[in-house]
């Protein structure tokens, strides 16, 4: 990398926490709860669904406590939620360069991304079984129905929305005129080193 050859008018803060920071934290947290709202309120309306019952699991087996429509949404939710954070808290800004530019690195996000694809996509299956997620009967026992095709596609387009919105709302407004606002409310702090 070769230094550029004039200086930008604003410099960065020495600031590991910044508003900016904390603004895009509070987004995504706010625009991930909505999609629990909406996820767990289609969910507990599909036909086939069953509140789950603890009551039968030995504390033993703690990780069958999650093999069932509820613990599945809840895994889709954060990991794909991960997935779109590390995206839009890598868009870049004025000192930093976005994740794009990093081909490494976005081959193996695309690649866990086809994973994550592939949980919604497939109806059972090795990766489902490997991962526990309620797409097969195997999975959720007896006196459980496996979550439907409609459900699994409705949210993985749920997720996919919510992280485009995240996205947007980071390009255009976080990084825009949020930003612009901070640094005149919250004039950056400068490191004063005596020699």
């Amino acid at each position: 990398a070769t230094p550029e050859k004039t200086l930008h008018k604003s410099r960065p803060t020495c600031e590991l926490l910044s508003p900016v920071h904390i603004g895009s934290v509070c987004q995504q947290l706010f625009f991930r709860g909505v999609t629990y709202t909406i996820a767990f309120t289609v969910l507990h309306k599909q036909s086939w669904y069953k509140p789950f019952d603890p009551n039968g699991i030995s504390m033993v087996q703690w990780w069958r406590l999650a093999q069932n429509a509820e613990g599945s949404t809840v895994f889709a939710i954060v990991s794909g939620g991960l997935l779109g954070a590390a995206l839009v808290l890598s868009l870049g800004g004025n000192f930093r360069r976005a994740i794009f530019h990093n081909y490494l690195l976005m081959l193996i996000f695309a690649v866990l991304f086809v994973f994550w694809v592939l949980l919604f996509v497939l109806s059972g299956g090795w990766l489902s079984d490997w991962l526990a997620f309620a797409s097969s009967q195997k999975i959720v026992g007896d006196g459980y129905e496996p979550m439907s095709e409609f459900y699994r596609l409705f949210l993985m387009f749920l997720i996919i929305g919510d992280v485009i919105v995240c996205l947007l709302v980071e390009k255009f407004i976080i990084l825009g005129p949020f930003s612009d606002w901070c640094r005149v409310q919250f004039p950056p702090q400068h490191i004063h080193i005596n020699v």
